[in-house]
């Protein structure tokens, strides 16, 4: 069995070869030793050496950039406005609500 993990000069890794139920059979010791962490995580000058390589995970913007071109999403936020500018404020209020709760399940 094989799986891609980055070395020390490779900061990308490869898509796995290994399907969903193949890689969860996988021991936890041998996923650790791996991907070159330990039960307690990674070392200090690792985390460190990794995160000038990789960056932070920062992928919540993308995600809310993807969500927010949704036309559904466009739709519910247009139409709160639009309740909201013909007195409405109760279905504004319910429709943001939903628009938020579609936002924030994004994120799930």
């Amino acid at each position: 069995m094989t799986v891609a993990v980055p070395s020390r000069r490779q900061s990308v890794v490869s898509p796995s070869p290994l399907t969903a139920t193949a890689a969860a059979a996988v021991p936890v010791p041998d996923v650790l030793d791996q991907l070159g962490s330990g039960p307690g995580g990674l070392a200090q000058d690792e985390a460190e050496r990794r995160l000038r390589s990789g960056g932070p995970n920062s992928r919540a913007w993308p995600v809310l950039a993807r969500q927010l071109r949704s036309p559904l999403l466009v739709l519910l936020a247009v139409t709160a406005l639009a309740s909201a500018f013909v007195g409405q404020a109760s279905d504004a209020v319910i429709i943001g609500t939903i628009l938020l709760a579609s936002v924030g399940l994004g994120f799930a």
